[in-house]
Order: structure tokens, then sequence, then C-alpha cells
């Protein structure tokens, strides 16, 4: 098995102990592979050991990533309201809907009653009638209901079939 570059690196600089220090030395000397891959490193080392550096040029270098550091990473940004991410917590999000469909369900039953409600008429004298039997009927043949009284268009159901109970 091949040795990774963090063993290799360890082993270049010194760091290991035996018994890893003599097994990697022998798989060194033995893999032609990892014994390239040790002297590319060996090579790198010692280029960055020889690198003379002005240290004028690092503190240039330094104060430039420290700006760019601090303009993008340390400055807070404004955030659009609608480019917001909202965070919801699974339970309060569970809470908010059973919230919503229990207001919508209630909405719903509360309009239907509303609706029954507004077919049966608000004069006391009609609160007697089973509304149970009341059918509405819809103007069919374009003749205007309105001009009728009770009497014709009693007759008028009783012409087509309807069988009409009165009673005061």
């Amino acid at each position: 098995m091949c040795m990774d570059d963090q063993i290799l690196s360890a082993y270049l600089d010194g760091e290991l102990q035996e018994p890893w220090k003599s097994q990697v030395m022998a798989h060194i000397e033995q893999c032609p592979a990892c014994r390239n891959r040790f002297e590319s490193l060996q090579d790198l080392d010692q280029s960055v050991k020889a690198a003379d550096l002005d240290p004028d040029l690092i503190a240039q270098s330094q104060a430039r990533v420290l700006h760019k550091l601090e303009a993008k990473i340390l400055k807070p940004t404004k955030q659009k309201f609608l480019n917001r991410k909202i965070k919801v917590s699974l339970p309060s999000f569970i809470g908010i809907a059973a919230a919503f469909a229990l207001v919508f369900t209630g909405s719903l039953i509360l309009g239907n009653s509303r609706q029954a409600r507004s077919l049966v008429p608000a004069n006391p004298a009609y609160n007697s009638v089973d509304t149970g039997n009341v059918v509405l009927v819809h103007n069919t043949d374009n003749s205007e209901f309105d001009s009728y009284t009770v009497e014709q268009a009693i007759q008028f159901l009783d012409k087509n079939g309807y069988s009409v109970n009165v009673k005061q």
C-alpha cells in the first residue's frame, strides 16, 4: 500500500517516530511511485528553503490579503427584504401549517353556514318553514316571475306537476 503525501511530508520533516519511520523508509526504497513523489517533495522543500523572500514584499502581500478579507468577509452586507432567508424549525413549521389548516377549515364552515342562513328569509313569519323541503327554482323560459302573484305561481307549479301545499 502506497503512502500518502502527508506521511511522506512528515517523514521528510523528521516528525515520524519509530517503527513508522523505518517502515516508510523501507517502502520508499522498494516503491518507485512513492520514491518519485518523495523526491518531488524534497525538491519543493529545498526550493522553499532557498527562496529569499523580502520582508517588505511579505508585509505588502499580507496587508493586501487582510484588506480583501475585511472587504468581503468581515463587512456586513445589507440584504434586500425579499432575498432574506427565513429559517423555521420543523415543530414551528408544523404548528404554523396546523393553524393555517384550522383557520381555512373554519372559514369554509362559517362561509357555508352563512350561505345557508341567507337562503332562509329573515321574516319571523317564515321561521316555521322546513328549509329541508325548499328547492330553489330557476327561470328557464325567460318569463318574468317577478310579475306573477302567489296564486299564479301556485297554479303554474300545479300545472307542471308539482304538488304545492300552502298553509298560513
